[in-house]
């Protein structure tokens, strides 16, 4: 039997208004948890309230199920950033028992949604792709690292980046980026760790980026400019290298790991 149930109001920053979640017991495993912009449970709907506490709408018309959602709060005390100038919530939701088991839950598939603080204008950003991390790049704009959708195994599905522009509500990929990690991975066919000049350079970066867990963030890479960060993106390609061969998360951030401490293995035995 599915108990529903619901959450303790959350106060939004820069917004009169406030969220109540209204989630099922019975969809997946765990407690919900929440940091200063990223709530997680086996969500069905949000519910939005004014400042007195009076329901101003639905997020979701239609049955759905709501894996992850991300909002400005107010009580950001413990924020690893400025939230202030954060102007959308953004939302990974389905609609479809996509694997056929049943229930909707996070096993099925999920796009990416956007919608203003007061939970208006449900935008859809990304339509049919694995959308892997996000990050605010700027108050405007997400970068979004994603792998095409297919039947493949998610160890070789190949990542790629986006830029989504609230403004403009376009999703472009960022394909100089795309062609120059290409390039550098084709460098790994043709010599040893040995040959990359620059490589112990990216050690501190590289392990600080894998405990954060933010290995993909395209802030690491790209300068204000647009310039390409050449060791950071060389040290990623090494990662990308060996992310096949690697069968878990898990043992592809020990794996990665392993890059930022060696330098020195070919890329056949790939760190093992």
């Amino acid at each position: 039997m599915a108990i529903k149930t619901y959450d303790t109001p959350a106060d939004m920053k820069d917004s009169e208004s406030f969220q109540e979640v209204l989630y099922d017991k019975k969809i997946g495993l765990g407690s919900a948890t929440r940091s200063y912009y990223q709530y997680s449970a086996p969500t069905l709907n949000v519910v939005f309230l004014n400042s007195r506490l009076e329901p101003t709408g639905t997020l979701l018309d239609k049955k759905g199920f709501i894996d992850e959602f991300r909002y400005p709060e107010k009580q950001d005390h413990y924020a690893a950033g400025d939230t202030s100038v954060l102007k959308y919530i953004t939302y990974e939701i389905g609609f479809e028992d996509s694997n056929k088991d049943g229930v909707m839950n996070s096993d099925d598939k999920t796009d990416l949604y956007f919608t203003d603080l007061e939970g208006k204008n449900l935008t859809q950003i990304t339509h049919a792709l694995d959308v892997h991390r996000y990050y605010f790049f700027s108050e405007n704009e997400l970068i979004i690292i994603y792998a095409r959708r297919s039947d493949k195994p998610e160890e070789y599905k190949k990542e790629h980046f986006a830029r989504y522009d609230f403004r403009t509500r376009k999703l472009e990929d960022l394909q100089a980026l795309h062609q120059t990690l290409d390039q550098l991975e084709k460098i790994f066919d043709s010599m040893t760790f040995r040959d990359i000049p620059g490589l112990n350079d990216t050690k501190s970066m590289l392990t600080d980026a894998v405990k954060n867990q933010h290995m993909a963030h395209a802030q690491l890479f790209v300068g204000a400019e647009g310039a390409l960060n050449l060791p950071m993106a060389i040290a990623y390609a090494t990662y990308l290298h060996c992310e096949t061969k690697a069968t878990t998360p898990a043992a592809r951030a020990r794996r990665a790991l392993k890059i930022s401490n060696t330098f020195t293995p070919t890329r056949t035995s790939c760190f093992r």
